[in-house]
């Protein structure tokens, strides 16, 4: 199974953090947002890891350079940015045709991830949250009226699904994952530990806080 982490974003909702620093270097409790997802991964024996990037992609391509030598970590640079989807879809190029893990640079998940790859099926990790975007029933997620699921940023593709798309720029979410929702085909797993979106100033401050 390989990883692909999307950390090509502006991080324009943790300004001015995000003036010179890219999103995955900003640190949180301590230590670079983007190292505590590398370490998890390797841990969880993924084969290979890929990360997106175009904002200041030079900071995060010489940190990781330096501090995971031994880690087998490409990069795949966007020179126009081309959307969580678009990103995804040139990240798999770089990859054999294994499972992919997808996480989002800007969450901070408190468990580590071999909780993720237990079952190496396509699905997205959901959680509890009354202020959600979905409903999930039996296994299934449901975009309708309830809403009391939400995505914590980490999923897991096959790459021909990606590879299909037509598209070149497009969202993850509204593109692909919620028009694959509404005909019943997206499966999700309920985790019941911690996952924090730290892709805002508040959000930010707050797991920093506490």
């Amino acid at each position: 199974m390989n990883a692909v982490i999307l950390a090509a974003g502006f991080g324009r909702r943790l300004l001015p953090l995000t003036a010179d620093t890219p999103k995955a270097l900003l640190k949180v409790k301590g230590k670079n947002l983007i190292d505590y997802h590398i370490e998890k991964l390797a841990d969880a024996n993924l084969n290979k890891i890929v990360i997106n990037t175009h904002y200041l992609p030079d900071q995060i391509e010489r940190h990781v350079r330096e501090k995971y030598k031994k880690l087998d970590i490409l990069f795949s640079r966007e020179d126009e940015l081309l959307g969580t989807g678009g990103g995804l879809k040139k990240a798999s190029e770089l990859l054999n045709d294994e499972p992919i893990l997808v996480v989002n640079a800007d969450n901070f998940i408190e468990n580590d991830y071999k909780e993720f790859v237990k079952d190496i099926s396509p699905k997205l990790f959901v959680t509890e949250d009354k202020n959600g975007d979905f409903s999930v029933e039996n296994g299934i997620v449901r975009v309708n009226e309830k809403k009391d699921f939400r995505f914590v940023g980490v999923s897991i593709i096959l790459k021909k699904e990606i590879s299909d798309v037509e598209l070149t720029k497009f969202h993850y979410w509204h593109d692909y994952l919620k028009i694959k929702a509404s005909t019943e085909e997206l499966h999700a797993e309920i985790i019941n530990f911690n996952c924090y979106d730290v892709g805002t100033l508040e959000s930010f401050k707050k797991i920093n806080n506490e």
